[in-house]
């Protein structure tokens, strides 16, 4: 009986131990959660651990695609960004860099820690996903408490000081696009990232960032500079002991050279990058000049419903069109609505587009770069008769004789305008009858309808004012 209650108490301990990546570091447990992960086998541990570790990769040697260094975009972009879990807000920057940049120094954070009574730093503890207390984890070879993470505690770890709500899950759940992109769609300053998968991707494509997964064993952040590609992770085992677990060489490390290691896992692996969600979104094209089509800019926006518009800053309005547009991935689709020709794919890369238009029969090159963020276009003015509701977000601006509705001499029908995504300071009178939307301000001057705004029976009447904040 005795043992039976004291199960039920070791239990109930573990339980109440879980927490969300959001909460407080006071909430933290003193001890490891219940373990959310395996480890790997012995025999892939020890291949990774022959690799060596790379302790001379600073910070200011990494680099985005795009060749520019981390702590640059850091310091350019994120100044004001710590990770005590202060919710700064985020300015107005590309999020997918935001995201790997915050991600990258919470990891070298995480490698600097210094630990009382640990001269290596933050060992390998199976099962942990926090900092704050030491701990041991039930069954495993080392009983001696100590503070570390196990691979996916170092990826929560991470998220964490970067603002991502994810959820305290194991490698198996981080393996899903779900999982981060739940985590994406609940965080202020990620809402404009997608996860996807890119599954046993060739180790020479690997970019910084992405994320290494082998489902329920394995998960580790790619980290490159101009002339390395090695491997943040957490490494040891629950079968080593303490001192092992808490040399140099485990806990989270570089390992070198690990994409050679990657691929001696027979494809087993999933590759998973951050990408940016172009929707509402304006990109300045460049059609590249080649022996049978000229060059020229373009200007274009790929908005929610799917429609891409398609204008030249040249001439305006004169090639005006509209299309339909699909990303998968990083592989973007779209038409001009054009028929046959005019049709464009290319490959999303953070703030840049690189590829192929199809015009007289050949492909010819294009590329694009971001220009900012878009708001969808309003939808045109339109009438409705007496009695009809007015839409959220539709005033009214005039009234007139009937002419499209029924109802004679004495009838009148109303002009409508959308006053969803306006831009900052847009104004409009408005006349009587219309709900002023909550993001716009009323000025406190009036004029008279003079005959614009008049009911029915003609009867006088003041417009009002609003202008979007």
């Amino acid at each position: 009986m005795q043992k039976f209650t004291l199960k039920i108490f070791f239990y109930f301990f573990i339980l109440t131990g879980l927490v969300n990546c959001e909460k407080d570091s006071e909430m933290q447990p003193a001890g490891p959660v219940e373990p959310l992960e395996d480890e790997l086998l012995l025999d892939q541990l020890m291949q990774l651990e022959a690799l060596g570790v790379d302790a001379e990769i600073g910070i200011n040697d990494l680099i985005f695609p795009n060749g520019s260094t981390i702590q640059e975009w850091n310091t350019l972009n994120d100044p004001d960004h710590t990770s005590t879990f202060s919710r700064v807000k985020a300015g107005d920057v590309d999020q997918r860099e935001l995201f790997i940049a915050r991600m990258t120094k919470a990891g070298m954070d995480l490698m600097s820690m210094e630990v009382t009574g640990q001269p290596n730093g933050l060992a390998y503890l199976f099962g942990s996903q926090f900092t704050k207390e030491a701990s041991t984890w039930p069954g495993a070879k080392c009983q001696r408490d100590l503070v570390g993470l196990d691979g996916s505690g170092m990826i929560f770890q991470m998220c964490r000081a970067s603002k991502l709500n994810l959820a305290d899950v194991g490698t198996t759940a981080l393996a899903t696009t779900d999982t981060w992109n739940s985590a994406f769609a609940s965080s202020p300053d990620f809402t404009g990232i997608e996860m996807i998968s890119l599954m046993n991707l060739s180790v020479e494509q690997f970019r910084h960032g992405d994320l290494v997964v082998v489902p329920g064993v394995y998960i580790g952040m790619v980290f490159k500079t101009a002339t390395k590609t090695v491997m943040l992770n957490s490494i040891g085992h629950s079968t080593y002991a303490c001192e092992k677990n808490s040399d140099a060489s485990h806990g989270p490390v570089f390992s070198s050279n690990a994409t050679n290691w990657i691929t001696s896992l027979n494809k087993d692996y999933h590759v998973l990058r951050p990408t940016q969600d172009i929707t509402n979104t304006t990109w300045t094209a460049h059609m590249i000049a080649d022996r049978d089509m000229p060059s020229w800019n373009a200007e274009l926006v790929f908005y929610a419903d799917g429609t891409v518009k398609y204008d030249e800053p040249d001439f305006p309005g004169v090639y005006l069109s509209y299309g339909k547009w699909k990303l998968d991935g990083i592989s973007l689709k779209f038409d001009i609505g054009r028929g046959d020709n005019y049709q464009f794919q290319g490959i999303l890369s953070s703030t840049k587009i690189d590829g192929l238009y199809f015009y007289g029969g050949l492909w010819h090159s294009w590329n694009a770069t971001l220009k900012g963020s878009a708001l969808p276009e309003p939808q045109p003015d339109r009438i409705i008769c007496p009695g009809e509701k007015i839409p959220i977000n539709w005033v009214i601006i005039s009234r007139e004789p009937c002419i499209s509705c029924p109802g004679g001499n004495t009838c009148r029908q109303s002009i409508i305008r959308d006053l969803s995504n306006r831009p900052k300071g847009y104004e409009v009178k408005i006349c009587p009858g219309s709900v002023v939307p909550a993001d716009y301000d009323q000025d406190n001057w009036t004029e008279p309808c003079t005959g614009q705004c008049a009911d029915a029976a003609g009867s006088a009447c003041v417009m009002r004012f609003i202008r979007k904040r």
